[in-house]
């Protein structure tokens, strides 16, 4: 018979799978490990039966589960899957009932003995378990649809989860918080990472008469302050930065990120050419008009099992611009922010007045995608209205077009150097 000691480290390791664990030292795992209460079931036992009102949270550790809803819609969940990494019941009243299809040895603690031992506080209802279970019918449309479902439900909460792609986060807010480094410094830094740039724009608001949030990126360091945009890149890198285990999710966060600071570059230098009288905010604006497709990439970390490709790449395309449009409707950031999220992919957009914002941020992603030979339907540069609005070759030439082509392929490039360079210098100045 197995000591307790060895049980102990056994159970502790299991414990490490979920991800509400992961990070946890071993002496509290150690301690939630002998809290819980591990359970052997057989083939057809019923673990949660539908609206059960009992306090507890139940992790998958081996075997098969079949969540049944009460329409009738079900979903597979085996302890081999991404989904067993979080709580497979836990909200209550349970929203549908869980079945053993194998024998199933699973996890059930208490829910106080989890905000008491843990303290656990989850800010997303889609990490809690009452998105972890998807009760659907498992139609891709309806897994769409439940998505933005948790998304407007988390925004009117005002909890939405927006993250930075970590490796960038990271290097960011490593700069940030040097204590040497100036607000103009830090105003470029925010203007690299559209998460971390949209949460200084909002949080700009408060220190403002008005209650507008800025429209570039100096001035809401300005309005800030240091100190509160050094809280909000350590809460940005700690708390809202995904580093996904899925290879897919990784990818669309580095080309995300990728595609955001290129539309930023070309959208400055269409800005510039065309003597506009506020280019910062023109980048801006380019940085963050994919913000949408960035909210539903963070959202689908912690779908219960991984999307799809193709059904990844459809539910962005549908829904990324309307998702963008209403988030920063929301946050009450300035309209001529949220009509460029909105009107983003929107590559027959036809404006007759004299303003130009959203022309410059269409052409700029029409020419980022062109370069990174990303395809969704853009048509021919030359044959958009915005094109011919901007009077592209009448304002420069094939001189201003190929500055342009230049730009978006070289603009990931130079951030990078940017961002290593200002980090060695940092280094140096402290040494």
């Amino acid at each position: 018979m197995a000591s307790s000691e060895a049980i102990i480290a056994r159970r502790s390791e299991q414990l490490r799978q979920f991800r509400q664990f992961s990070d946890l030292p071993d002496e509290q795992l150690a301690v939630l490990s002998e809290k819980g209460e591990w359970l052997d079931v057989k083939k057809k036992h019923v673990l949660v039966e539908l609206g059960s009102e009992e306090q507890s949270t139940l992790f998958l550790v081996e075997g098969k589960v079949r969540l049944i809803a009460e329409d009738g819609g079900t979903k597979i969940i085996s302890h081999q899957g991404h989904a067993a990494r979080s709580p497979i019941s836990r909200l209550r009243p349970s929203r549908y009932q869980v079945v053993a299809i194998t024998p199933v040895k699973y996890l059930k603690f208490d829910n106080q003995v989890l905000t008491e031992a843990y303290q656990l506080e989850e800010p997303s209802s889609l990490i809690s378990s009452g998105y972890e279970v998807n009760e659907s019918r498992q139609e891709d449309s309806d897994m769409q649809a439940r998505l933005l479902v948790y998304i407007y439900e988390d925004l009117n909460q005002d909890r939405l989860q927006m993250y930075s792609w970590h490796p960038l986060s990271l290097r960011i807010a490593q700069q940030i918080l040097n204590e040497r480094i100036s607000a103009a410094r830090i105003a470029e830094l925010v203007l690299m990472d559209p998460a971390l740039a949209v949460k200084v724009v909002k949080a700009s608001a408060r220190q403002s008469l008005t209650g507008i949030p800025a429209q570039n990126c100096h001035d809401a360091v300005t309005r800030l302050g240091i100190p509160a945009v050094h809280k909000l890149a350590f809460l940005n890198l700690f708390t809202e930065s995904a580093k996904p285990d899925s290879p897919l999710l990784a990818e669309a966060f580095q080309a995300n990120w990728e595609r955001s600071i290129t539309v930023a570059a070309i959208s400055r230098l269409l800005a510039n050419n065309r003597n506009h009288d506020n280019p910062d905010m023109v980048a801006l604006a380019g940085l963050i008009h994919d913000i949408g497709e960035l909210i539903i990439l963070s959202y689908a970390v912690n779908f219960p099992a991984p999307m799809e490709a193709d059904e990844l790449h459809e539910c962005i395309k549908m829904y990324a611009p309307e998702v963008g449009k209403v988030v920063l409707a929301h946050w009450g950031m300035p309209r001529n922010f949220v009509n460029m999220v909105a009107e983003s992919r929107n590559w027959n957009y036809d404006d007759s007045s004299q303003n130009i914002d959203t022309d410059i941020v269409l052409m700029a992603r029409i020419y980022t995608e062109l370069a990174r030979k990303e395809h969704s339907g853009a048509p021919p540069a030359s044959k958009v209205p915005a094109y011919k609005k901007l009077r592209l070759h009448d304002t420069g030439g094939d001189a201003l077009i190929e500055k342009i082509k230049e730009t978006a392929r070289s603009a990931v490039d130079e951030t990078n150097s940017f961002l290593l360079a200002t980090s060695n210098l940092e280094l140096a100045n402290q040494g």
